[in-house]
């Protein structure tokens, strides 16, 4: 299993952190961890020094969700909703913004939309509390123009560098890798009628051939968090954390012909980010700087 951001470590609960920077429409939370075996509850909480814009409680006893907010002297009207977690298992959480209100993912999977009852944009701590550790907690994202095409940082996406795309998709897509002529020299495309994901290069414009080989990890409406990893001898592909495929290079020198990323159909862009380079400590390989079209918000600790 490939870790599902580059920037993952284990982090302390309870938790809080002080955000530098404003929350912009299009901004993504990320969290995810474990649930512990005999947990009762935990709960996330985005507030400002006198407010609690959003209130997130996960019940287990009783299998429920309770938002709310608390604007002023009193807590506000609960909206509540079943709990799609289990004790004892992993959970995805993933809080985006929008100008009307905050769209909530539980495990990837669309899970209620919050209405702002206050400003947003006064927003400048994340508090997390309860019967869970945390592996990841990260804000990323924008709103992406589609299709997107970008040149990697640098010359190149070299050897042991990785793409992270993190989307929802509508219906086919496509993520390529390009030469400097714009020629597609890897393209990751799946394809919804026929439930495969089909991987392909361009040489002098012509196609090679098709691999399609492996399941289809793929539903629509339904998020997904892409890893492309450039290795020696091939890319190497995972689809939600798990391997996917390899796609052995067809390019004369692939430690220097990929010179842009293009994401081309119907997806809903909810992050993209390049890592710069890996290192290994104890056997895992960590992040040691990035280029992130995500435009992450740094955060510190509130001790």
């Amino acid at each position: 299993m490939v870790q599902a951001h580059p920037q993952d470590r284990a982090i302390s609960v309870p938790y809080l952190s002080k955000l530098i920077s404003q929350l912009e429409p299009g901004q993504t939370l990320f969290i995810h961890g474990d649930v512990l075996p005999d947990a009762k509850h935990f709960e996330i909480n985005l507030v400002t020094r006198i407010t609690t814009p959003l209130h997130i409680c996960f019940h287990f006893a009783e299998q429920i969700i309770e938002m709310n907010s608390h604007m002023g002297s009193d807590w506000g009207s609960e909206d509540l909703y079943t709990n799609p977690f289990t004790p004892g298992k992993p959970f995805d959480l993933r809080i985006r913004v929008h100008e009307e209100n905050f769209e909530i993912f539980a495990n990837n999977k669309h899970l209620a939309n919050f209405k702002h009852r206050g400003n947003f944009r006064a927003i400048d701590r994340i508090k997390v509390m309860g019967d869970i550790t945390l592996t990841g907690l990260h804000w990323g994202g924008r709103y992406f123009e589609m299709p997107l095409m970008t040149a990697f940082h640098g010359h190149a996406f070299e050897n042991g560098q990785r793409v992270y795309v993190y989307g929802i998709p509508k219906a086919d897509f496509a993520v390529s890798l390009l030469g400097a002529n714009k020629e597609e020299l890897f393209r990751f495309n799946p394809k919804f009628a026929e439930r495969k994901v089909v991987r392909n290069a361009m040489k002098n414009g012509v196609w090679g051939e098709e691999e399609s080989e492996g399941s289809f990890p793929f539903d629509k409406g339904v998020g997904f968090d892409l890893a492309i990893h450039n290795e020696t001898e091939s890319l190497q592909i995972y689809v939600n954390g798990e391997r996917f495929c390899d796609f052995l290079h067809r390019n004369n020198n692939p430690l220097e012909d990929y010179k842009m990323l293009k994401i081309t159909g119907d997806v809903e862009l909810t992050g993209v980010e390049i890592s710069l380079c890996w290192e290994v400590v104890g056997g895992k390989a960590s992040c040691c700087n990035k280029y992130a079209m995500t435009e992450f918000l740094q955060k510190k600790e509130v001790k």
